[in-house]
């Protein structure tokens, strides 16, 4: 979605390639309810304090040109708007426990996000795991779990695996499965579903056998 003129609010919206595709098999229960927004294209290095009135700080980015609206994920939307409490001044972030961290076959580590740099009440918050190479290992949610409603393009292939809840846990294959694969390194991107923020766990996978049922670092 882009605005065409900002003088007179014309709005350019076009579906994405998932929404085409819902669009052209005639299915009459695809309803448009949702949608975000995002300053991609504002550099904010432009708010300029030397001008002499205030509401001529941000001039220089009100005439910056704006992007037409582009159905391309790995492009749009990368820096959506959200909404937060009055009197935020930092960004939420999310928090994973140990960003890198071994996964021996069969083992398991579980996690549940949280949101640094929130001020309000964030019990009900779910979030959006991807694990990228789902022929690894296992994605489960464990608390809070919703249904998958869509997936973040830029980030989601044929390959991947994806869960939405509270809390998750990943399951590492066997050591027989594992060991067919060139690549044991992966990673889960974790995104917030309320008020923004992203965090990613970097996983490497070995083929030792689990000693224990559970390697769980981070309960």
């Amino acid at each position: 979605m882009a605005i065409l003129n900002p003088a007179y609010q014309i709005v350019d919206a076009v579906l994405t390639k998932k929404g085409r595709e819902l669009l052209a098999a005639n299915d009459p229960n695809f309803k448009i309810t949702k949608f975000a927004v995002a300053d991609d294209e504002v550099d904010y290095n432009l708010w300029d304090t030397s001008q002499a009135a205030s509401s001529d700080y941000g001039i220089k980015i009100r005439n910056m040109p704006l992007f037409e609206a582009t159905t391309d994920g790995d492009v749009a939307l990368r820096y959506k708007l959200i909404t937060l409490p009055k009197g935020s001044t930092l960004m939420p972030t999310i928090e994973v426990g140990a960003a890198t961290q071994n996964v021996v076959a069969e083992a398991s580590i579980n996690f549940a996000p949280t949101i640094k740099n929130y001020s309000g009440d964030q019990t009900s918050f779910t979030y959006t795991a991807i694990l990228r190479n789902g022929s690894l290992g296992d994605l489960t949610v464990t608390a809070g779990a919703e249904a998958i409603t869509s997936i973040p393009a830029n980030v989601a292939s044929a390959n991947s695996k994806v869960a939405v809840g509270k809390a998750f846990s990943f399951t590492a294959y066997s050591k027989a499965t594992l060991e067919t694969k060139d690549n044991l390194q992966t990673v889960i991107d974790i995104y917030g579903n309320n008020v923004g923020g992203e965090g990613s766990i970097y996983l490497t996978l070995l083929t030792t056998p689990a000693t224990s049922p559970s390697n769980s670092p981070n309960n």
